[in-house]
């Protein structure tokens, strides 16, 4: 194939541009690389994901308070205390709040968000004592509150978060604002917050269909790195996610199938142990042939037909080597499959020496089909291979808290279609390269069974180990679901609970007032304090803004920022007539 996996990543940029015609835009690339594009099909689920950051089962950012919330950074080691209402609000101003306090708050101190919302029931809606009781009860919604410090890391809640997200409903009620909104003229939530209330709520979907890729993934291996070989190893068999119900095909239809049915998907998208759901915004299949690849590659022996006595006994001995290796790729090993040797002496070629890795008996059996063709042994049966490229798009977490959307990622997969035959094909690519080039979130959290990018990387850099081809970061999602982007609560009393406090936040974020122009108004106070030559006017025009949105600030704030400068005092002067 002309295209690698450089070009790949290329692609993944170029079509993050708004109203990006994914199809033309693909199939122009193509042909530019010389293949035949055959068909280019796009199932579009029509909504852009929201971003949000999932609870992790070792804090519980919303349970426990501000000064106990520690985030992890992405290596997993401990990271920097995050102070959820150390000043509530937006731009981490402090609101008037007599809730929590008149005054900032000292550090650390303060509601969590669980208790901050509890607050804004109980003065919201008085009539309803039980729900509130509920909501700050140990034995009630805070026992799945809990922090467990034995939790991984990345445990969390990313399946609710992904099932929300595409919500319509929620959609709605989130877009209406861009910072967040205060209710009762005491409580602010930022939108970020609400984010984060949203996924403790929302309750976890049930699916229609789930799909599981099968034959990956094996952890049977000792080392973490044989793992990452063994795929390869099965990728360039043509046997990569051979034997399972679910073929590459089939991410289509499925999506298809699901939107027919007014349905939305979500893909299990790291291919290791770890689960990362992710919600689908939209799936292109596109088809194409390339004349330049080599007519040997990704073939089996059931590709071929024999020619003569020679070619009849050869595709025998290659059948049976090519089950050996498939295996043992499968079961984990690294010995070398016994009939390699006199295969390849068979067509002339040399005896392999030694233990190689498994990908390497792959490429060496390669050769020998090669061999075999180009001596007339044998001939390719079947028709012209079609190689299919799938990109998925998805949506993708933010930091905790982030009021702001992130634009979602575009994970782009290969598999192969010849004759009745369907298997991932993802391209590989030299360790050198993947070193020097960087490598992606997927190839640093895919850890088939603890492979690590980075350490392999520091490994080749001190000459510790030879250059190899990898496919980390090609694996395709080891899960597929689909599912009603609706809230579906249980009928025991405890889900009804749950429901209620779930309608009462939706009834908030619908109801409250939005403090967006507040947040406006901050940027230009911002912009006032460092302008050198602030002019009468400019501090009018504050001034009218302040009384338009004044309701949302505390007093107090205004004072501790305003003062020092001259732009401070004149300002002061005149919006707290001080």
């Amino acid at each position: 194939m002309r295209f690698g996996w450089w070009s790949v990543i290329g692609f993944g940029f170029m079509i993050q541009g708004a109203g990006a015609d994914v199809c033309s835009e693909q199939t122009a690339e193509l042909e530019k690389s010389g293949v035949r594009v055959i068909s280019c099909s796009k199932v579009d689920f029509g909504v852009k994901a929201v971003s949000g950051d999932y609870q992790k089962l070792q804090t519980q950012p919303v349970g426990v308070k501000p000064v106990k919330i520690r985030e992890s950074n992405p290596d997993g080691s401990p990271g920097a205390f995050v102070h959820v209402n150390e000043a509530p609000g937006i731009k981490n101003s402090t609101y008037f709040n007599p809730v929590v306090s008149r005054d900032r708050a000292p550090v650390g101190e303060g509601f969590s968000l669980i208790q901050k919302y509890t607050t804004a029931l109980q003065y919201r809606y008085p009539e309803d004592p039980e729900l509130v009781a509920w909501m700050a009860d140990p034995n009630g919604m805070l026992k799945d509150l809990v922090p467990d410090p034995d939790a991984s890391a990345m445990s969390g809640r990313c399946r609710v978060w992904s099932a929300w997200s595409l919500d319509p409903q929620i959609q709605a009620s989130l877009n209406q604002m861009s910072k967040g909104i205060l209710c009762n003229e005491m409580i602010p939530f930022t939108r970020g917050e609400l984010k984060e209330l949203l996924t403790v709520l929302y309750p976890s979907p049930p699916f229609s269909q789930r799909k599981f890729l099968g034959q990956l993934y094996s952890h049977s291996f000792q080392y973490p790195a044989d793992v990452e070989d063994a795929n390869l190893t099965l990728a360039k068999l043509g046997e990569l996610g051979g034997g399972t119900d679910f073929t590459p095909d089939l991410v289509l239809k499925m999506a298809s199938e699901a939107k027919a049915r007014d349905e939305n998907m979500i893909i299990d998208i790291d291919p290791g142990r770890e689960i990362w759901n992710q919600p689908v915004e939209w799936v292109v299949d596109i088809a194409f042939q390339d004349p330049s690849s080599e007519p040997t590659a990704v073939r089996t022996a059931a590709d071929f037909t024999g020619s003569g006595p020679e070619g009849v006994s050869f595709l025998k001995n290659l059948r049976n080597t090519e089950s050996q290796l498939t295996a043992l790729a499968l079961r984990g090993g690294r010995e070398t499959v016994q009939g390699l040797c006199p295969l390849r002496t068979s067509v002339g070629l040399p005896c392999v020496q030694g233990t190689q890795r498994l990908s390497e008996q792959a490429d060496a059996l390669n050769e020998v089909r090669a061999q075999a063709l180009s001596r007339g042994w044998v001939r390719v049966e079947r028709d012209p291979q079609v190689r299919h490229k799938i990109l998925i798009s998805y949506g993708v977490e933010g930091p905790f808290g982030k009021s702001d959307d992130l634009p979602g990622a575009v994970r782009e997969l290969e598999y192969l279609e010849s004759g009745n035959r369907k298997v991932w094909s993802p391209a590989s690519r030299p360790l050198s390269q993947v070193c020097h080039q960087g490598y992606s979130r997927e190839e640093r959290n895919s850890i088939l069974a603890r492979f690590d990018v980075a350490a392999e990387c520091e490994r080749f850099k001190k000459g510790e180990i030879p250059d190899r081809k990898i496919i980390s970061g090609a694996l395709p999602p080891k899960k597929f679901e689909t599912y009603v982007a609706k809230a579906q609560f249980g009928t025991d009393p405890e889900s009804a609970l749950k429901k209620r406090a779930y309608e009462r936040l939706l009834d908030m974020m619908n109801r409250c007032e939005v403090f967006d122009d507040a947040a406006a108004f901050l940027d230009q106070l911002n912009l006032a304090l460092a302008d050198n030559a602030l002019e009468e006017s400019e501090i009018g025009a504050l001034s009218l803004k302040y009384r338009e949105i004044s309701r949302f600030l505390d007093p107090g704030f205004l004072r501790t920022e305003l003062d020092g400068s001259d732009n401070g005092r004149r300002i002061r002067k005149v919006l707290l007539g001080e």
